[in-house]
């Protein structure tokens, strides 16, 4: 059994390709592993007014995730409470599918369908790599992802009602190992949305975070 926890300050809060905070944000998170079963929390605080909540969590999420290996390829299966405390949104429920190869460039799908509020799909394809830098006690992660929504998906989000290619992320994580089971990492990304009328519907289609990630683990 192992527990871990992450803390993260990040510039803005972007989530599938849409700006919900544009201040710097405070998003801690803990998470069990045993055996199998992971369980974990994540949780997002806005540090600026812009929703005018600030210094208040707006976002609580609890994870259960159970995962097996076969062969070159991991499973997991799982799902996703979504609580919005102090703020008049409604909680929701996904599960998914993650299925992710060990080959190159790690090739990884993730499948969620909201059984709750939106009733809708979101699917992701993504592409890794990390890179051991040893001088430096630390690794490189270059990242890339594309997400598609449903017509319901987007509707509930975006409030544009059609299947669509929604989201690119583009991400860079340099990870340094203070000691055993501690490290920190800033990390850089870019999102931008895809489909042209979702574009139009949003004030910002396209965002870069950057912030510095604090991880331990026991």
């Amino acid at each position: 059994m192992s527990l871990s926890n992450d803390t993260a300050l990040l510039n803005r809060y972007v989530w599938r390709g849409a700006l919900l905070s544009d201040c710097w944000v405070f998003q801690p998170s803990v998470a069990l592993d045993y055996k199998r079963l992971f369980i974990s929390v994540w949780g997002n605080m806005d540090l600026g007014d812009t929703n005018d909540k600030d210094f208040c969590f707006s976002e609580l999420d609890y994870m259960l995730n159970y995962f097996f290996t076969a062969g070159c390829c991991s499973l997991s299966l799982g799902g996703v409470l979504y609580t919005y405390p102090n703020t008049l949104d409604r909680a929701t429920t996904e599960i998914y599918l993650n299925l992710e190869a060990d080959l190159l460039l790690n090739p990884v799908i993730t499948v969620y369908k909201d059984v709750d509020e939106a009733k809708g799909t979101y699917a992701s394809l993504g592409l890794g790599h990390s890179l051991p830098l040893k001088r430096w006690n630390s690794s490189l992660v270059l990242a890339f992802s594309v997400g598609m929504g449903t017509d319901n998906h987007n509707r509930y989000y975006y409030e544009v009602g059609k299947d669509a290619l929604l989201d690119l992320l583009l991400n860079v994580l340099m990870r340094f190992e203070i000691r055993e089971g501690m490290r920190i990492s800033p990390g850089f990304s870019y999102t931008k949305i895809l489909d042209n009328d979702i574009r139009s519907f949003l004030d910002k289609k396209d965002n870069i975070i950057f912030g510095l990630t604090f991880s331990t683990a026991f």
